[in-house]
């Protein structure tokens, strides 16, 4: 991420003098990138309901992080409150310079959870649970789900053989080989 010059802007700025909706932005940049911590806040009044003339609910929702030398570092956090919608939301990830290592998201309806490995692949327990407390868990390593979830195929054998992908102590083509394929998620 790039800025024009040194320094810090801060300061609010009104979107669409149309709509009742505004933003406050806080940033510091160095050498022509992010440096340091950045704050964005958005406020609006939606309309809703049948009368547009009268009925405004106020909705926020927020941007915190940091970044070391234009690479995020630390905790970023991004909430939203959505009376209209009856929705609260709320996602965390923590950044290593530039690379995820854990992900956290929170709603009325769902949490998940996980964690990534060095290279930002998944990786570890992921955990997603619904607003009935049903829980699904995840196993990933390096990129590759081990085991879990709803279509929990993985009997000890196609376990064994994920881990070893995963690991790199065998090749796509020897997965071949021995009868496996591999189902890749866009």
């Amino acid at each position: 991420i790039s800025c024009l010059s040194d320094g810090t802007y801060d300061g609010p700025v009104k979107s669409d003098p149309f709509d009742d909706s505004s933003y406050l932005l806080t940033a510091n940049h160095s050498n022509g990138k992010l440096h340091g911590a950045i704050s964005l806040k958005f406020f609006y009044d939606r309309p809703y309901g049948y009368n547009y003339n009268r009925n405004y609910v106020h909705e926020t929702a927020s941007f915190t992080g940091s970044f070391n030398h234009g690479e995020p570092n630390g905790k970023f956090v991004f909430t939203e409150d959505a009376p209209r919608r009856r929705e609260k939301k709320r996602v965390e990830v923590n950044f290593n310079n530039g690379e995820p290592n854990t992900y956290k998201y929170t709603s009325e309806s769902l949490k998940v959870s996980g964690g990534f490995s060095s290279k930002g692949e998944v990786n570890g327990r992921w955990t997603l649970t619904d607003e009935l407390n049903n829980v699904n868990a995840y196993q990933f390593t390096n990129g590759i789900l081990i085991s879990g979830g709803e279509h929990n195929y993985t009997d000890a054998q196609t376990k064994a053989m994920a881990t070893k992908y995963a690991n790199g102590q065998i090749s796509q083509e020897e997965l071949f080989e021995q009868g496996y394929r591999l189902e890749q998620q866009e």
